[in-house]
């Protein structure tokens, strides 16, 4: 009988050990997608996947820019941004314009396997065309919104996403209110071109609704999910109605609102998003305030997963810090030799913008250097003598350029040059230079001048 125990024992055991090490391995092969998860300050995201690829398309931030942003990766991990030849300020003018910037692109591929998107400019609503989400984009109607400011009704025209029901039918719905009150949501269906409407619009506007309006369908119930409470602070909210068709009546949400300010207040004023199905799941795509505390309006993109309860009832989404597991096909990444390494920065903002921030594989924080240091740089220790072929800067600011120099070193005491862009007028991010040494130190110099952006980073990453 002790036998028997002994025996019994050493099954469990291996069992047990067997299960561990299976429940460590799976642990180990996940990857998080980590939030946010794009580097910097975006809001309103409309994303694409198209041939293998995701497409975010974006408000640039502070409260829009003269362009949009477009962000383009493989594995929700990795990024690289794009300029977009069309929207911009100046091709989107009218005499009915307001001064609003460049925002909230709704972006979808049509019936015709062509690239609609449905962008404010102006507190007008625009429609681009193209036949890949990099562009080109042309407007087919010329050199006119496909919908005028609608001042004189007190709706506010931004915040335009198109729905494409079962049977084909598309409908484009937009709206918000002025000075944080009164929201208005209209739709109107389209034709089959996607540039004009085959109906007038009409208002129907659910409860608690302010903007940025987005229809979803499931289980052949209609979902209006929007946006409630104001933009630059906690108030921010995602909301939903439901309703047997894509007009109304609509009945308040089970759970609404099912995305918010979370209790911790780490994750500040989510909303405006998009809801992205991929292999029978949905998942959201949303913006939150990347530092309330600072003046100007900066967000930054998020993904969490959506779900949904037993009576169809959309349950509460927990944003989160780390984002959502095994997002997308991920094979072998390379290893970043600077990820968490020793580092020194001359200078550094505040506490709030330390040099560790660089090296930590984290857009949610920032290296900045003080803004009095008239020799900003940063320099990492890769812990011993190890050969590099590649350094990606990840700064601040993906759409404008900056001048900087990288040199490095087998002792921190002599330095060669690395790369040299003390000239550089071009924007993008990564910025990749490459070349083959032998180096334990990389330092990155900053350029200073009153036309250039701050000196910060989001990552510096080398391979």
């Amino acid at each position: 009988m002790k036998h028997v125990i002994v025996l019994l024992c050493s099954l469990l055991l291996i069992v047990f050990t067997s299960c561990k090490n299976e429940a460590d391995d799976q642990q180990a092969n996940e990857t998080m997608t980590g939030n946010p998860v794009i580097p910097g300050y975006y809001a309103d995201p409309s994303i694409i996947v198209h041939e293998g690829k995701y497409y975010v398309f974006a408000t640039i931030d502070p409260w829009g820019g003269e362009e949009l942003a477009l962000w383009e990766s493989d594995d929700f991990v990795n990024w690289t941004f794009h300029h977009l030849n069309w929207p911009t300020r100046e091709q989107c003018t009218t005499e009915k314009s307001t001064s609003a910037m460049v925002w909230a692109p709704g972006v979808i591929k049509a019936l015709n396997g062509r690239f609609y998107m449905y962008v404010s400019v102006g507190s007008e609503i625009w429609v681009g065309e193209s036949g890949h989400p990099t562009g080109p984009w042309e407007n087919p109607l010329g050199d006119r919104p496909l919908v005028e400011n609608q001042r004189e009704i007190d709706a506010h025209t931004i915040d335009a996403e198109c729905f494409i029901d079962d049977d084909g039918q598309a409908y484009l719905y937009w709206g918000s209110g002025w000075d944080w009150k009164d929201g208005h949501c209209m739709v109107a269906r389209l034709n089959p071109g996607m540039i004009s409407f085959s109906s007038d619009p009409i208002d129907i506007t659910p409860a608690n609704y302010f903007e940025a309006p987005f229809m979803l369908k499931h289980n052949s119930t209609y979902y209006l999910m929007y946006s409630e409470g104001k933009c630059i602070n906690y108030t921010y909210k995602v909301q939903y109605s439901t309703s047997n068709s894509p007009f109304s009546p609509w009945v308040f949400g089970m759970n609404s609102p099912v995305l918010s300010t979370n209790e911790d207040s780490t994750v500040a004023g989510p909303g405006h998003h998009t809801v992205l199905e991929e292999n029978g799941r949905h998942y959201i795509l949303y913006h939150r305030i990347f530092d309330p505390d600072l003046p100007d309006l900066y967000r930054q993109i998020c993904i969490d997963s959506l779900n949904f309860g037993v009576h169809d009832e959309m349950l509460k989404v927990q944003p989160t810090h780390t984002g959502v597991v095994n997002f997308a096909s991920q094979g072998p990444r390379e290893v970043n030799l600077a990820l968490d390494a020793e580092v020194v920065a001359t200078s550094s903002e505040s506490e709030k913008y330390p040099a560790e921030a660089a090296v930590d594989e984290h857009y949610g924080t920032l290296w900045a250097a003080d803004p009095k240091d008239e020799g900003p740089a940063i320099t990492v220790d890769l812990g011993e003598v190890t050969g590099i072929s590649t350094c990606k800067s990840i700064f601040e600011y993906a759409h404008l350029p900056y001048r900087y120099k990288i040199e490095y070193s087998v002792d921190n005491k002599d330095w060669q040059m690395y790369a040299d862009r003390m000239d550089n007028e071009e924007s993008g991010s990564p910025v990749i230079d490459e070349s083959k040494v032998s180096a334990r130190y990389l330092r990155v110099n900053f350029a200073v001048d009153e036309n250039l952006p701050r000196p910060a980073m989001w990552e510096l990453k080398v391979y």
